[in-house]
């Protein structure tokens, strides 16, 4: 008996003690460091209610919002246009570089020269107008690429493509 007593009068914390101290702490972690540390607690969506105050405030007539809201709409237009006319100019450079492949190996449907490899380059977008590359056979040892495009900052956008 006297060594059964012994194990009863030992001081400690159980292990549901335990957890639920822990539990207490993580919760309490939760919530106060993100006010510590000035962070929101979760995403408020601000930017879907920006659009619509400015939707709104140039439906109520507020004409310096509609005016700012008229200009970002320009602004990102040229901007979509610039990037498909450099996607263009990229696609250009690659119809080149592959044309002159095909001629070196002599295959059977490489194009003439880099005039015919830029014919080959399909126009997306409307924006895009023409792409057209200098050189009718491949003796030429660079061609320049010329994208004529609509919207955006220039009218076209050129590039030189050197073997």
């Amino acid at each position: 008996m006297p060594k059964r007593r012994a194990r009863m009068n030992r001081g400690g914390f159980t292990l549901i003690e335990i957890v639920i101290v822990l539990i207490i702490f993580g919760i309490l972690a939760a919530v106060v460091i993100p006010k510590y540390y000035g962070l929101p607690e979760k995403d408020t969506g601000d930017a879907p209610l920006d659009a619509d105050k400015a939707a709104k405030a140039a439906m109520a007539g507020d004409k310096a919002a509609a005016a700012s809201l008229a200009a970002d709409r320009a602004a990102l237009t040229a901007l979509a246009a610039d990037k498909a006319a450099k996607a263009a100019l990229a696609a250009a450079y690659s119809a080149l570089s592959l044309g002159w492949n095909a001629h070196q190996l002599s295959a059977a449907k490489a194009p003439a020269g880099p005039a015919a490899a830029c014919d080959g380059v399909a126009i997306e977008g409307p924006n895009v107008k023409n792409i057209t590359c200098t050189g009718n056979d491949w003796n030429v040892t660079s061609s320049t690429i010329t994208v004529t495009y609509t919207g955006g900052s220039a009218a076209t956008l050129t590039g030189t493509w050197t073997r």
